[in-house]
């Protein structure tokens, strides 16, 4: 989810967004919710979404099709169309080139 999209469903700025994922704000439990009813349990809920966003984006670009395109010696398209199932071709892998 988007700073944008993590905004809309706790009713806030996304300013405030960035500021709680950087612990700017709601660094410590405040019994007392906000303006708009967010808690300290649901600052920590979004901080745990926007690291698993962050975490999962990190991973998805050491697996990009063009890196894997690169990788295996096929085309970027081939590579869509392996991970979405149309097709499949058997790749060496460069263990298997060399022995």
């Amino acid at each position: 989810m988007s700073n944008t999209a993590l905004a809309e469903k706790y009713d806030i700025s996304h300013k405030a967004v960035s500021r709680i994922i950087a612990g700017k704000r709601w660094k410590a439990a405040d019994v007392k919710p906000s303006h708009n009813g967010m808690t300290y349990a649901d600052a920590v809920t979004l901080r745990d979404a926007a690291r698993e966003r962050d975490r999962l984006k990190s991973l998805a670009a050491e697996h990009s099709v063009k890196r894997l395109a690169l990788q295996y010696g096929v085309s970027e398209n081939m590579v869509t169309l392996i991970g979405t199932g149309e097709r499949w071709v058997y790749l060496q892998t460069m263990r298997e080139v060399n022995e």
